[in-house]
Parts: structure tokens; sequence; C-alpha cells
């Protein structure tokens, strides 16, 4: 296996998706050329590898179905994934999660190209909707995707009906519901004119902060929903109490990591708070530790030359008195921050 892969990755070192089967991680040369291809030691751009993760419960369907398999017979699914899973945590860059029972494979083979698109930078980040692609993506949530128009399809996964440089205005939709199965309605709807809630909107936001279940399997199965719902891109939001939003500001670690999964899950776009300014003096340690775990994600964020962008955000509740040039310093700061390099 470890060879036949070597000789696939110098073969194919660009412009291609080598699929591997699930066990090629247990081999540890295998392993050892897949962190490689991602963290190569020359000059080499670094590549992803992405881990398909569907349900076990599935897994065990489609096994129990196609006794063929070479899994058949052999350990269970699930001892077989409870020792595979650290291997893929320890390879993998990005995960493409299917949600359990999802067997649209039509659809989710478009979610797929479009997924590897934005991690590879071949798709634009801001895009604007028309409402005849707006449509099209409402429709995949509703029908069975074959009764899809193949034209409106085809103009959704590109990345919609035009493109817009950064300049201009963008809007967004922000999604605050406490479980995205409640909002099928909401972004399934057309205004009384006909026109889809999501036209002329250019990314929708999840306010992770705002569900009921932030743990990661969780978020996980919100994000790969809200994907069935709509093909914008996704900007991932973790808005702490101290700057306006209900998600725990200790331990920050649990931030960051929430942050690392949006990342990883490859939402297009990551929103990263920064400390207010008085945070330097009033808890010299705790701004030190938020500015370090920041600077990691966003290096390991750089290394890549694609997807996510970032958002620098600092929300101050207690804005009032602020001197102009004292809001310019927190603006430069949550710039630089999108840039920043270690």
């Amino acid at each position: 296996m470890s060879q036949c892969l070597k000789q696939v990755l110098t073969q194919h070192a660009l412009n291609a998706i080598i699929a591997c089967g699930g066990g090629a991680v247990e081999t540890p040369e295998v392993r050892a050329m897949l962190r490689e291809h991602t963290h190569p030691s020359g000059s080499s751009a670094p590549g992803h590898v992405i881990c398909v993760t569907r349900a076990i419960e599935d897994v065990e369907q489609t096994l129990d179905a196609d006794a063929s398999r070479p899994v058949a017979g052999l350990a269970g699914p699930r001892e077989l994934y409870a020792t595979r899973a650290p291997l893929y945590s320890q390879v993998a860059t990005r995960e493409f999660v299917i949600r359990r029972g999802d067997t649209d494979l039509p659809r989710l083979s478009v979610e797929f190209a479009r997924f590897c698109a934005s991690c590879l930078g071949l798709r634009s980040i801001l895009t604007r909707v028309s409402s005849a692609s707006a449509a099209a993506i409402a429709a995949t949530a509703t029908v069975p995707t074959a009764a899809v128009n193949p034209s409106a399809l085809q103009m959704y996964s590109t990345g919609g009906a035009y493109k817009r440089p950064l300049g201009e205005n963008t809007f967004f939709l922000s999604l605050t519901f406490p479980d995205l199965r409640d909002a099928a309605a909401v972004l399934t709807a057309s205004s009384p004119a006909g026109e889809h809630v999501l036209a002329g909107v250019d990314a929708v936001e999840l306010r992770v902060d705002l569900l009921n279940d932030t743990s990661i399997s969780s978020v996980q199965d919100q994000l790969a929903l809200l994907r069935q719902y709509t093909a914008l891109p996704v900007i991932f939001t973790v808005r702490t109490r101290s700057q306006g939003g209900k998600f725990p500001d200790e331990p920050i670690e649990a931030m960051f990591d929430l942050l690392k999964l949006g990342v990883r899950c490859g939402c297009e776009l990551i929103d990263v708070e920064f400390s207010p300014p008085e945070l330097e003096s009033i808890d010299p340690q705790s701004f030190l530790k938020a500015a370090r775990l920041r600077n990691a994600l966003l290096a390991d964020i750089k290394r890549f030359p694609a997807c996510p962008e970032i958002i620098g955000s600092c929300h101050l509740p207690q804005s009032n008195g602020r001197s102009p040039d004292d809001l310019i310093s927190v603006f430069d700061r949550c710039h630089r921050g999108g840039l920043v390099s270690s």
C-alpha cells in the first residue's frame, strides 16, 4: 500500500484527488507520507488530506448489505472505527461530514466537489446568489435531486450567478437558531414577490455560541445540515459572553477548539475574536494566552494559500466614552490579525 501511494503521489502531485481506503491509516508508512503531504519538509506547498466521515450506523447498514466488503468477517465496524479515528485525526487537515441517514449521493457529490473546490481555492469566497440559483438551492432541500433543473444545479454548484470584489458592500444572513433543523422553513422560503430569502446574500453566518449543543459532533452535524440548505460560503462564529455572545469566556481553549473545527470542516470564513485593548493591563495573563492561541490558529490557517478567510472582530458592549483613536486602534488590531504570521 505504501509503495503504491508513493507512486501515485509522485505521478499525480497536482490536480488530482487520490482516494485511499479507510484502512490505509493503519500503515505507519502511509501516515508518514500523508503527514509529509500536509507538512512538506521542502519548499513545496502543503496539500490537504480530507477525511470523509459517515455515521457508524450507516456504515454498518452498508456493510450488512454487501458481504463482499473486506471488513466483513473481521472486527466489527465500531471496533475498527474506534481504532482508526485517532489516526484519521492525526493526518487529516479537513473533514467532510455526512449526516446520519443522508443517502442522496447525487447531492452529496455536488457538495463534496464544492467542498474540495473551496479547500483548494478554486471557488470565490464572496459570491452573489441570484434568485434562480437560490431557488435551486431551496429545491435540493425539499425535493429529490433528480427533480432539480440541471442548469440551475450547475449554476449554484459552481459558485452562483456572478462574483464581486471584496471592496464592494457585502451582505450576510446570520442564523441564530438553537438548532438548524428549525431553520428549514426560513432558508427555503420566498418573499410575497417570489424572491428567495437568500437572494442578494453573500454568505450565511452560523452562530455556534447560540446552538443548544456545542459539542464537536453536534456542531459537525449542524454544519452538514446547513450545507444541505445552501451553497453559500459559511461564516463560522463563536461569540463569547464578554463580547455580546453566549459562549463562556473560560476556558478560552474551548472557543479555539471550536474555531479549529470550523476550519477543519471547510467553513469559508472564520470569525476570530480579538481581545479589547484594556484586557492587556487588566489581566495580562489572559490577554497573552488568548494571543498565543489566536496566533497559533491563524498561523495554521495561513499555511494553506486557500480558504478560509479571516474576519477579525472585537465587540465592545461597553464602548461609550471610547475615543476615535481608541476605536481606530481596535480596528487596526483586528485588521492586522488576519494577516498574522509566526
